[in-house]
C-alpha cells in the first residue's frame, strides 16, 4: 500500500491536484478497490474536467467492478474527448455490452463499426473480428507482431467470455510478459490475473 499512502500524503499537501487523484485511483484499481478507484476517479475529473483518459480509468474500474453500464457511459465519453482512441474503445464498449448480457446487439454494432471504417488500424480490426468469433485465436496472436502483448490481453478476455480462466490467466501473464508497464493492456491484465488468483 506505498503508493497508495504516498498520493494520500500528496492529497493532504494540496486537495486540489487532479493528478494525484488519478494516480491514487489507479493505485486502487490495482489493489483491486474498485469502489475507491472510481471514487478517486470522479475527483480527478472533477477537478481536471475534459480529459479522456480519466474517462478511461474509470471506465475501467467500472468494468472490473461489473457496472458495465457505467464502463459504457466512460468509454463512449472517453471517445467524444478523445476521437482517436475511438477504435480502442470500441472494443471495451463491446466487451462490457457483452459482459452485460447484450452480446448479439454488440456483435452487431461492432461489425458495423468496423465494416463503415475501411481504413482502420488493421490491429483493432482483427482484434474486433477475434473477439467476435470471425478470426481463430491463433492466426490472430500470429498477426499481432509487435503488438503481441495487448493481443495476448484480448484473448485472455475472450476466454474468459467462454468461461475458460485457466486459459485467460496464460493470456494475461503473456501479455503482462510482452507489453509495457505503462500501457492499458498491463493494468488491465494485472487486474484481471488478481482477480483470476483470487487475491
Amino acid at each position: 500500500m506505498g503508493a497508495i499512502e504516498d498520493h494520500t500524503k500528496a492529497l493532504a499537501i494540496d486537495p486540489n491536484d487532479g493528478i494525484v487523484y488519478q494516480g491514487r485511483g489507479r493505485c486502487y484499481l490495482l489493489s483491486g478497490t474498485f469502489d475507491k478507484a472510481v471514487a478517486d476517479f470522479i475527483k480527478a475529473i472533477d477537478l481536471t474536467p475534459g480529459i479522456g483518459v480519466l474517462h478511461s480509468d474509470r471506465g475501467w474500474a467500472q468494468y472490473h467492478a461489473g457496472r458495465f453500464k457505467d464502463a459504457v457511459a466512460d468509454f463512449q465519453k472517453c471517445i467524444e474527448l478523445d476521437a482517436e482512441s475511438e477504435e480502442s474503445f470500441v472494443l471495451w464498449i463491446w466487451l462490457a455490452r457483452t459482459k452485460d448480457g447484450e452480446r448479439e446487439a454488440a456483435t452487431a454494432s461492432l461489425k458495423a463499426f468496423f465494416k463503415d471504417r475501411p481504413k482502420s488500424d488493421a490491429f483493432q480490426a482483427r482484434t474486433a473480428s477475434m473477439l467476435t468469433g470471425d478470426l481463430a485465436e491463433k492466426d490472430f496472436l500470429d498477426a499481432a507482431g509487435k503488438k503481441a502483448g495487448p493481443a495476448s490481453f484480448y484473448v485472455g478476455q475472450r476466454r474468459l467470455l467462454q468461461n475458460d480462466p485457466k486459459g485467460a490467466a496464460e493470456m494475461f501473464k503473456a501479455c503482462v510478459e510482452k507489453t509495457d508497464s505503462t500501457s492499458a493492456a498491463y493494468t488491465n491484465a494485472l487486474v484481471e490475473l488478481s482477480r483470476l488468483s483470487g487475491k
